[in-house]
């Protein structure tokens, strides 16, 4: 009797292995199949932060363009301002276009670019300035002597051409109508444009002149 309880104790013994090696069996499979998800989890992690840090990586980049934009534009904005400022002074700098007007007739004056130019046009305080009696001399120039003087730079001149306008001393203005030789030192301060009929229109003897200055556009 005791021989058959032991006999089939050792047989129910190896009927159990199978049914151990089988749960074991599928704890690994499961223990396998969690380790699987855990890394394909720690994947999509990893794939998410990089998709993250490129696209933080895009937006500064696109942040960085916006500045370099924006901080590109005032300049720009600078650059064109100070180009207005200097082309308003080139403007301003610009001597006016002068008009003779005497007995009917009208003739243009080109004022050198000097300095002594420059003082006699502040001398003329409006747009148009009626000058006293200007004097005839030896039929070639008219003069007229001004009430204040202005800074002169003579030159020794052997002649004048018709349309000269010359300054003699600090205070004496000359109109040359006709061609004649010169013997002195003269500050030339323009030149009539067009000096058809400029002798007959001054005639003889005194004349009254009127200077118009036509500041440029």
């Amino acid at each position: 009797m005791k021989f058959w309880q032991k006999r089939k104790e050792t047989t129910d013994t190896r009927v159990k292995s199978p049914v151990v090696v089988c749960a074991m069996a599928a704890a690994l499979c499961l223990a396998l199949m969690l380790a699987g998800c855990s890394q394909g989890e720690a994947g999509s992690s990893a794939e998410g932060a990089s998709d993250a840090s490129s696209a933080a990586g895009a937006a500064a980049a696109a942040s960085d363009e916006a500045a370099d934009s924006s901080a590109a534009e005032p300049a720009s904005d600078e650059a064109e301002q100070t180009s207005d400022v200097s082309d308003a002074t080139e403007a301003s700098d610009e001597l006016p276009v002068i008009t003779l007007s005497f007995n009917g007739a009208q003739y243009d004056l080109v004022m050198d670019d000097t300095a002594t130019s420059r003082e006699l046009l502040a001398l003329v305080p409006s747009s148009r300035m009626a000058l006293p009696p200007s004097h005839d001399r030896d039929g070639v120039w008219k003069y007229y002597d001004m009430a204040t003087g202005v800074s002169e730079d003579p030159e020794p001149l052997e002649s004048a051409q018709a349309g000269d306008v010359l300054l003699d001393g600090p205070d004496r203005l000359i109109l040359v109508y006709e061609d004649t030789p010169l013997d002195g030192s003269y500050t030339h301060v323009g030149t009539v444009e067009d000096v058809d009929g400029l002798a007959e229109a001054l005639g003889n003897g005194d004349v009254d002149i009127t200077i118009i200055k036509n500041e440029r556009s």
